[in-house]
C-alpha cells in the first residue's frame, strides 16, 4: 500500500465519516428491529449466542452450541471473529449492563469494520490508480452492494471481517515489492483462513497471481515476505484450534483446512526457492511443478478440502442447501444475477478499460482477480462478494474520467458504479418469491411469541431458519438451525412437517419435542395430508397455547 504519508489522515476521516453517516442512517432505519435484538441474519444471531455462551464461562476452545440438534452441535466457526464484539460488551457493560452493551455491539462492530474497509480501499486506490480516484473509490464502496450488507447494524457475522481482511492482503498485493507488503498479504490471508472458508478460493488466486508474477519477473520479495506471513500466521492460529479440531471436515478452521494451509505455505517458499533460477522458462516450469506437488499433496493428505460439502445427505442439498442464495450459482435466478452480479460485470469491463488504456501491473492484477471473482461466482453467488469491493476500483476511474465530459456520461457513470442501483433493479424486475423448495422455505415472518420464552425449557421444533432466532431469545434447545453440521436434525425438521399429522406427532415424541412452531416458513404447508398442512388449517393433533400473527406455538402433550 501507499506509504501512509500519502493523505492517511484525510482517507481515514473520510472513511470514518461515512461510515458513521451511513450506520447512523441504517440504524434509524432498523431502530425497532435492533432494540428487540432482531438481527439481519440468523448467522449473526448464532454468533452474539456464541458469545454470550463464552462470556458466560463456556471454554474458549468448546464452540458447540450445546441447545442445537439431537445432542448438540460443533458449530464450524472460530473465536477470532468473536473477539471484537466479545470486547465491546465486556468495556461497555460495567458501565451501562449487558443489554444495553449488546445492542451498542451489534452496532459498533461493524460499522468499524466498515470504516477499516474503506481507510483500505481509499489506499489501495492510490496505488493503483493514483490520488485522485480514492475518493471516488470510498464512496463507490460505501455503495458497493451486496458486499456492504455486511457492514449493516447487527451484522456481526464473520463475513464482514473476511471482507476486510480480503482487502487488506489485495492493497497488499498492489503495494510494492517488499518483504511487509507480502507479510501483510500472508497474515490477512491467514486470518481470513481462520475465520472462515468462504474466500479460500479468492485467496488461492491471490497467492497464484504471487507466484506467476515471481516466475515472470525473478523478483522474491514480496512471495518470500508472503509464505513468513502464512507460515507465522498458521502458526499462532493454532491457539484458536476448537474441541474439535479433528472434525472430518474443510468447512471451517480444522485440521484438515490447516493442513492444506500449511502445505500452501510449503509450497510459497519452494517457489521463492525456484526464483533464483536465471532462466525465466525454467522459473516457470519449476514453480508449475511446485504447484502440481502442493496439489497432489493435499489431494492425498486432505481430500476433504477438494469438496468441503461433499459428505452431505444429497436430500439435505436439495431440500436445504439449494435453496440459500449465497450457496446458489450466480445464475440461479434472475435476482441473484443482477443483484449479486450486477457490480461485479460492471467492475470487469472497467477493469478491462483500464488494462486498455494504461497497461499498468495494478489494473492487470485487478482484472485477473475479478474475472477470477466472476468464474468463482458462477459456482457460488457468494464469490461475488468479494468481487463488488474491488470492481470500486476500476469503476472509480470510469467516474474520474467522465467528470471531464459532464453530462449524461456523468450520471451515466455514477449509475453504472454504484452497487446498490443493481440491488434495486433486482428488486423491481424480479417478483419477490419464496423459495422453491416444496412448500418454500423462504422466512415469511416466523416469530415466536414472547410468552414462549417464559415456559418451561424443552426441545422446540420449528422451521429450519427460526432456530437461531429461538436459541437468541428463549430458554429453548431448538431441534434444527440453518448450519450443516446439523444435517441429520435438519432432515429431521423437514421430514416431521412433511409426514401425515398422526405419525409426525409419534415422530416428535420419540424426539423428546416439547414444543412446535407453525408459521408461514413451515415446508410443505402446501402439500395435502401433510402436518404442515394440518398446522397451517389448525386441524393438527397439538395443543395450541400461543399465538402472534402468522406464528402459532404447540405443546405436545402426553
Amino acid at each position: 500500500m501507499t506509504t501512509l504519508g500519502t493523505g492517511w489522515r484525510r482517507d481515514a476521516l473520510l472513511a470514518v465519516l461515512l461510515a458513521a453517516v451511513l450506520t447512523a442512517a441504517w440504524t434509524l432505519r432498523d431502530a425497532t428491529a435492533l432494540a428487540a435484538m432482531r438481527l439481519p441474519d440468523t448467522d449473526d444471531l448464532m454468533r452474539l449466542v456464541q458469545i454470550r455462551d463464552w462470556l458466560g464461562g463456556q471454554r474458549f476452545a468448546d464452540l458447540t452450541q450445546h441447545r442445537l440438534g439431537f445432542d448438540g452441535v460443533p458449530m464450524h466457526w472460530t473465536r477470532l471473529a468473536d473477539l471484537g464484539p466479545a470486547a465491546i460488551i465486556l468495556l461497555i457493560s460495567p458501565l451501562a449492563g449487558v443489554a444495553i452493551a449488546e445492542r451498542i455491539a451489534v452496532v459498533a462492530w461493524p460499522a468499524l469494520l466498515f470504516a477499516g474497509v474503506l481507510f483500505v480501499m481509499a489506499r489501495a486506490a492510490r496505488d493503483v490508480g493514483g490520488n485522485r480516484i480514492a475518493p471516488v473509490a470510498m464512496l463507490l464502496a460505501a455503495l458497493a452492494h451486496p458486499a456492504t450488507t455486511y457492514f449493516a447494524p447487527g451484522r456481526i457475522d464473520h463475513h464482514g471481517l473476511q471482507m476486510l481482511l480480503w482487502l487488506i492482503a489485495v492493497a497488499g498485493l498492489l503495494g510494492p515489492d517488499r518483504l511487509l507488503y507480502g507479510a501483510l498479504i500472508g497474515g490477512a490471508s491467514a486470518a481470513s483462513l481462520v475465520v472462515g472458508m468462504e474466500t479460500a478460493p479468492l485467496l488461492a488466486l491471490l497467492a497464484a497471481i504471487l507466484l506467476a508474477e515471481a516466475a515472470w519477473s525473478g523478483r522474491r520479495d514480496r512471495l518470500v515476505g508472503y509464505g513468513g506471513g502464512l507460515a507465522f500466521g498458521l502458526v499462532a492460529a493454532r491457539c484458536f484450534a476448537p474441541n474439535f479440531w479433528f472434525y472430518p471436515a474443510c468447512d471451517g478452521f480444522t485440521a484438515n483446512a490447516w493442513v492444506a494451509s500449511v502445505i500452501g505455505a510449503a509450497a510459497v517458499f519452494a517457489g521463492a526457492g525456484a526464483t533464483a533460477l536465471r532462466d525465466r522458462r525454467h522459473r516457470l516450469a519449476a514453480i508449475a511443478v511446485v504447484a502440481a506437488l502442493a496439489a497432489w499433496a493435499v489431494w492425498r493428505l486432505t481430500p476433504a478440502c477438494l469438496s468441503p460439502y461433499g459428505a452431505l445427505d444429497p436430500l439435505l442439498v436439495r431440500v436445504w442447501l439449494s435453496q440459500v442464495a449465497e450457496a446458489r450459482p450466480l445464475l440461479a435466478t434472475p435476482a441473484v444475477a443482477i443483484g449479486y452480479g450486477g457490480l461485479l460485470v460492471a467492475g470487469v469491463l472497467a477493469a478491462v478499460h483500464a488494462v486498455r488504456g494504461e497497461r499498468t501491473r495494478g489494473w492487470i492484477i485487478i482484472l485477473v482477480l475479478l474475472v477470477g471473482a466472476l468464474g468463482l461466482a458462477m459456482v457460488q453467488a457468494r464469490a461475488a462478494n468479494g468481487g463488488a469491493l474491488l470492481a470500486c476500483l476500476p469503476l472509480a476511474r470510469i467516474v474520474v474520467l467522465a467528470r471531464t465530459r459532464g453530462g449524461w456520461r456523468m450520471a451515466g457513470a455514477w449509475l453504472g458504479s454504484a452497487g446498490i442501483v443493481y440491488a434495486l433493479i433486482a428488486q423491481m424486475t424480479v417478483p419477490a418469491t419464496a423459495a422453491s423448495a416444496p412448500g418454500g422455505t423462504a422466512d415469511m415472518g416466523c416469530t415466536p411469541p414472547a410468552m414462549l420464552a417464559r415456559q418451561p425449557a424443552g426441545l422446540v421444533l420449528a422451521p429450519v431458519d427460526a432456530g437461531a432466532m429461538l436459541i437468541a431469545h428463549t430458554p429453548h434447545r431448538v431441534l434444527a438451525a440453518p448450519y450443516h453440521r446439523a444435517g441429520e436434525a435438519i432432515l429431521a425438521s423437514y421430514r416431521f412437517y412433511r409426514l401425515p399429522p398422526p405419525a409426525a406427532r409419534r415422530m416428535a415424541e420419540r424426539l423428546g419435542v416439547r414444543y412446535v412452531l407453525a408459521c408461514a416458513a413451515m415446508p410443505y404447508r402446501q402439500v395435502p395430508g401433510s402436518m404442515a398442512a394440518a398446522l397451517q388449517q389448525g386441524r393438527a393433533p397439538l395443543t395450541g397455547i400461543a399465538r402472534v400473527g402468522t406464528t402459532t406455538v404447540y405443546r405436545v402433550t402426553p
